[in-house]
């Protein structure tokens, strides 16, 4: 086993990636946090618009009103008579 030849490393090992990752390393933790605050807003705003419009609709039925209180049919009216982009217009 002494007379087989060393295997060749990886690029990054070799050091043809090391300007790469001494660049990112410090930026690193900015742009995982920037990502998660993109992804928690892109699926939060949508429940957040649903819930606002349940709350608002709950009271209306308090005061004797025919609506529904059924998060999904909400949803379901939202989409099919304000479109898509309403869910993230920022408006209840």
């Amino acid at each position: 086993m002494a007379d087989e030849t060393p295997q060749t490393p990886a690029p990054f090992a070799a050091g043809i990636l090391t300007p790469f990752f001494n660049f990112i390393t410090p930026v690193k933790p900015y742009f995982l946090g920037a990502l998660s605050g993109i992804v928690a807003t892109c699926c939060i705003q949508p429940l957040d618009i649903v819930k606002s419009r349940l709350q608002i609709q709950s009271e209306q039925a308090g005061l004797g009103k025919k609506v529904s209180t059924n998060p999904f049919v909400i949803a379901k009216n939202i989409m099919s008579k304000e479109g898509f982009s309403t869910f993230y217009t920022g408006l209840s």
